[in-house]
């Protein structure tokens, strides 16, 4: 009776040890190479935003920025690649894709324009969402890190 009696107390003490020493981890960790990519991307698209706004006809045209649009693909197709790469990285994917999407209504925004330039009041919003979603991905980033801190 005194050997069952035991028995319940210490297997819970066991199952409690065993448990916490458990770690559950429910995102990816913290990936350097992305939080550079990533940075490196929006140094870029800053950079083109200054540049349209400071461009005159026909200098601003969708044609004069083509090799722009697709090395800014290419670079997404990177960083896309390196967070699908990553176990448990769905959320990060999520943002990338999110960004391709953008890249690619920026660049028919910018083939819808024709021969004329892209307003100030025009790049404005649409740079902000920009910035918006890469803050979004370096934020997820650098919680990670301090998570594993």
């Amino acid at each position: 009776m005194k050997i069952a009696a035991l028995r319940v107390p210490i297997l819970g003490i066991l199952l409690a040890l065993v448990l916490s020493a458990c770690t559950v981890t429910l995102v990816s960790p913290y990936d350097e190479q992305t939080d550079q990519m990533t940075t490196a991307l929006q140094r870029a698209m800053s950079l083109h935003f200054e540049e349209l706004r400071g461009a005159e006809a026909p200098a601003c045209t969708h044609e004069n920025f083509r090799g722009f649009y697709r090395e800014r693909r290419v670079e997404i197709g990177s960083l896309d690649l390196r967070a699908r790469s990553i176990p448990r990285n769905s959320e990060t994917v999520a943002q990338v894709e999110g960004l391709a999407g953008s890249l690619n209504a920026l660049e028919q925004i910018h083939q819808n324009a024709g021969d004329t330039c892209l307003s100030a009041a025009r790049l404005s919003p649409i740079e902000r969402g920009f910035q918006q979603q890469f803050l979004a991905i370096l934020t997820l980033e650098l919680a990670k890190k301090r998570g594993a801190d």
